[in-house]
């Protein structure tokens, strides 16, 4: 039996999406017999796994989402926000409880064997944790990074700060055995950056949670989208509302509206524009109890990601989320984009950029010939992606 050492920051129940990824395989190692699992988290509110293995750390503390910015840049913002220009250092860095106290815990337990840690960024503390722990452990280390941190497509390059940023990055990462990450390109560039090998993990959905539903439009003279997930500079619906605006305005035998569940306010990016044919809802930030009653009523979800060539790494765990629900995808982000092959790989949707690929989808899901295949979707499952962790491991 491998014993394996988790250190997730993010970890069920914390409601932000990279919670989701690691708090799924636990699961999956838990009901595994050639694997024991241990996981040091933070005590995050809400109802808790009832498992031994779960070690939750610190006081009880409750996730608050992130405030995006949703406008150009200014001088200000640099100067409040230098992740966007420098990421391998953040704010808590050298002044946080959690990370000390499960140094301590590590420290203490450094007589417990374990074949492999595995650290999960973010923040940057967890990659720290994974390193003390292979020093103290004697194991291999796998850090999974979701993101990239100095090489991370959206980041803005400045002169000598850049190659300051690749430094710290790389030296935080010389103790790593082997990475993973959930999308091609960023595995691409992490391989050639850290000089190690990387593995791709899609962040999937759990497949003992699927059942096959055919999907076809109550009314299909009035769709109601849905977006559930952060908004800003880098993720702005203002394209997409436009597209759907002129839609509607050319083909008014058709009523669209659009949810938004998102702390962002939509109406933010599109003041300035003249918007009369789509409805728009804002629902601000919502409980997971409302996400699910916000899903049934949902016809078409909708994804946002960057529209430039630098955001075409971001694979947005939501996509697998929405897979779950077998209902149309509509994809706003930049036309090569990885997320790209999952959509049509999987057929649960499309990249829509133009009014002339809006109508197409459109008559596609009207038509009822929208149509998904399980081996398709299926692939894309926790189950699947596990059998890759246990291989690699």
């Amino acid at each position: 039996m491998k014993k394996i050492l988790l250190i997730s920051y993010y970890f069920n129940p914390c409601q932000v999406i990279g919670s989701k990824r690691w708090s799924e395989f636990f699961t999956l190692f838990d009901q595994d017999d050639d694997f024991e699992i241990t996981v040091l988290t933070r005590n995050w509110k809400g109802e808790k796994l009832n498992n031994n293995n779960i070690i939750y750390i610190g006081d009880e503390v409750e996730f608050k989402p992130f405030k995006s910015i949703n406008r150009e840049f200014n001088f200000f913002d640099y100067l409040k926000h230098p992740s966007i220009y420098f990421r391998s250092l953040d704010k808590n860095i050298f002044n946080d409880k959690w990370y000390k106290d499960t140094k301590s815990w590590i420290k203490k337990n450094r007589n417990n064997k374990y074949d492999v840690i595995i650290a999960t960024y973010t923040p940057i503390n967890a990659i720290r944790l994974g390193n003390y722990a292979k020093n103290i452990l004697n194991a291999k280390l796998i850090i999974d990074m979701r993101d990239m941190m100095s090489i991370q497509g959206q980041k803005i390059k400045l002169p000598v700060v850049n190659f300051i940023d690749n430094i710290l990055d790389r030296y935080l990462l010389r103790k790593a055995n082997r990475i993973i990450s959930v999308g091609p390109t960023i595995c691409k560039k992490a391989s050639k950056f850290y000089n190690k090998k990387t593995h791709l993990i899609y962040n999937s959905f759990l497949e003992k949670e699927y059942t096959h539903k055919d999907f076809t439009l109550k009314n299909k003279n009035k769709i109601v989208f849905s977006y559930l997930g952060t908004m800003g500079i880098k993720r702005n619906p203002a394209g997409l509302i436009q597209i759907i605006d002129k839609f509607c305005q050319e083909n008014q035998k058709f009523t669209m509206e659009i949810n938004f569940a998102s702390q962002d306010n939509p109406n933010e990016f599109i003041k300035i524009l003249n918007i009369n044919n789509v409805k728009i809802n804002w629902l601000g930030y919502i409980n997971k109890h409302e996400v699910q009653i916000l899903k049934g009523k949902t016809d078409c979800f909708i994804l946002l990601e960057d529209m430039s060539i630098n955001g075409k790494e971001n694979i947005t765990g939501k996509i697998f989320e929405y897979m779950l629900e077998q209902k149309p995808v509509v994809a706003y982000c930049h036309s090569n984009s990885d997320i790209k092959y999952i959509l049509n790989e999987s057929g649960i949707g499309k990249i829509i950029n133009s009014n002339a690929e809006f109508d197409s989808f459109i008559s596609c899901i009207t038509s009822d010939n929208f149509k998904l295949v399980d081996q398709k979707l299926l692939q894309f499952s926790k189950e699947k992606q596990y059998e890759i962790v246990k291989s690699l491991l």
